[in-house]
């Protein structure tokens, strides 16, 4: 299987999450001039930039440890350049991320609220 498309299993993994949770996904693989936002979801009146990293194995490190510093600024540039062109008011938002890691017999995610508290 190549790598885009265990991405989309694994981003597919965390909406199904999401939307268990409570979230409505407005939309997913949103492209800005400043990188990809996986997904982005709304709850109780919040909008939720998501980072998702999918991992089998802990092999070349877990899926938290993937969310860099250059990573977190990325998210946070696509983040502002979204609010700023597609919505029409001030929104009350976070940027987020969910760690889904699926091994044969077990999936185990690991969310962060705001990754910038």
């Amino acid at each position: 299987m190549n790598k885009r498309k265990i991405g989309n299993q694994g981003e597919q993994l965390a909406q199904n999450h999401l939307i268990a949770n409570g979230f409505v996904i407005e939309t997913q693989n949103h492209y800005t001039p400043y990188g990809e936002i996986d997904l982005i979801g709304l709850k109780d009146g919040t909008l939720y930039f998501v980072e998702v990293k999918f991992r089998r194995t802990a092999t070349f490190g877990t899926a938290r440890e993937a969310v860099t510093q250059k990573k977190k600024q990325s998210m946070k540039a696509s983040a502002a350049h979204y609010l700023k062109t597609m919505t029409k008011r001030y929104v009350p938002f976070k940027i987020s991320y969910l760690g889904v890691t699926a091994t044969e017999s077990h999936i185990e995610f690991d969310f962060i609220e705001n990754i910038f508290e």
